[in-house]
């Protein structure tokens, strides 16, 4: 079973990539910045993210917080 880490990261690449924008357009769009939001898709980099991102997240994609965290995407 995978970790909400991982889901989570997969789900947010698999958003991205079906809206087909770059990581820096989720940056300037959600006000993240360039750095952490890499460092959010890159599995070799531990995150302890605040529940704002997420919550940015999933308003940017139109989702809830949970739907980020399900192995659905």
């Amino acid at each position: 079973m995978e970790s909400s880490e991982i889901i989570f990261r997969k789900n947010i690449i698999y958003l991205r990539l079906l809206k087909g924008i770059t990581p820096y357009r989720v940056s300037k769009d959600t006000g993240i910045s360039m750095s952490y939001y890499y460092n959010l898709e890159d599995p070799n980099v531990q995150i302890n993210p605040h529940f704002k991102i997420f919550d940015k997240l999933a308003a940017y994609y139109q989702i809830s917080v949970s739907d980020l965290f399900k192995p659905q995407y």
